[in-house]
């Protein structure tokens, strides 16, 4: 079952991510677990994005990203499985 995540445009939670220059798909994929919801057993990115510091989608990788997760109450529907619930 889809985790209603309060996001303010849908079911979604949307995260900024600031890194370094590549590094940025590891740490998207770090903050998705960290601000997942504590009966979340898998988790999509359903949206991945770069964006430069103004937050203007760009092509090449920046440093910067923004992503969006549903987060699911089985490990069935998610692509990412979490094995520690919190």
């Amino acid at each position: 079952m889809l985790i209603d995540a309060k996001g303010k445009y849908g079911k979604f939670l949307k995260l900024g991510v600031q890194t370094n220059k590549g590094n940025t798909q590891a740490e998207a994929l770090r903050m998705a677990i960290a601000w997942r919801q504590p009966k979340a057993k898998s988790f999509t990115i359903i949206r991945f994005q770069h964006t430069n510091y103004n937050g203007e989608t760009v092509e090449e990788e920046t440093g910067f990203a923004d992503i969006w997760v549903n987060y699911f109450t089985t490990q069935k529907e998610g692509e990412i499985k979490l094995d520690n619930p919190i």
